[in-house]
């Protein structure tokens, strides 16, 4: 059975999808109140979407959107199930949403942790600098279609 993108708007207040907002890397004294926080914003705002990778009934990852026009958008979320990770899963999902929406443009802000990820998933890579002090932050653009 090959893993199913899943929209997870009707999802959003499963353990499951709490559990993967929670690997995002964020803080730990602030985890809880950043997962709520994310989950409330897929939550009431409209212009956002949440999508799942499923397969046989285990969530392997998230990634949320945000689209900018009919073919683009911006990523702003990605999370791997930590007992997932490095099996393509993460590139799978950006695939996935590429093809179910006609996608011929993504971007992602990242920092130094993904920056690679997003390199190996054909994302070329632009420095924003330090935005927070001591932490460098990067801007990642994927054409796949002449636009």
């Amino acid at each position: 059975m090959a893993p199913k993108l899943i929209n997870l708007s009707a999802r959003l207040e499963s353990r499951a999808v709490r559990n993967l907002v929670d690997q995002l890397e964020y803080p730990i004294d602030r985890r809880d109140e950043r997962t709520d926080q994310i989950l409330s914003d897929y939550q009431h705002d409209p212009s956002t979407q949440l999508f799942g990778l499923k397969k046989a009934g285990t969530l392997l990852g998230l990634i949320g959107l945000l689209p900018l026009a009919p073919h683009a958008a911006v990523i702003r979320h990605i999370v791997v199930h930590q007992k997932h990770r490095g099996c393509g899963i993460g590139r799978m999902m950006i695939a996935s949403v590429c093809e179910e929406f006609a996608l011929e443009h993504l971007e992602a802000e990242t920092d130094d942790d993904a920056v690679g990820f997003y390199r190996r998933c054909g994302f070329t890579v632009q420095s924003l600098g330090e935005i927070h002090p001591g932490i460098e932050r990067y801007w990642c653009r994927r054409v796949t279609a002449t636009t």
